[in-house]
């Protein structure tokens, strides 16, 4: 479960590597992130030469909430199809 202003690990390959959420989109009025809840977040920390900077705000989902807390980022240039 992921709450508010929690740090988590980025799992694609957008340059980012770590962020904070921001706020849960979906479900609303939730207090934590599940599994494949799409969830606002900050950039922290990336790559040098990537194409994402830190303090971008893009939305994510939540990929991995339990174990290693992994996001994956939705880029508003990309449409992406997520299967799980």
């Amino acid at each position: 479960m992921i709450q508010l202003l929690t740090q988590v690990n980025v799992a694609d390959n957008s340059g980012a590597t770590k962020a904070k959420v921001i706020k849960i989109l979906r479900p609303k009025n939730k207090k934590y992130g599940v599994l494949g809840d799409l969830v606002l977040v900050a950039i922290q920390k990336n790559n040098p030469h990537s194409k994402i900077r830190k303090g971008h705000v893009v939305k994510a989902i939540l990929i991995d909430p339990i174990k290693e807390c992994h996001l994956y980022l939705i880029l508003k240039d990309e449409m992406k199809i997520f299967l799980y």
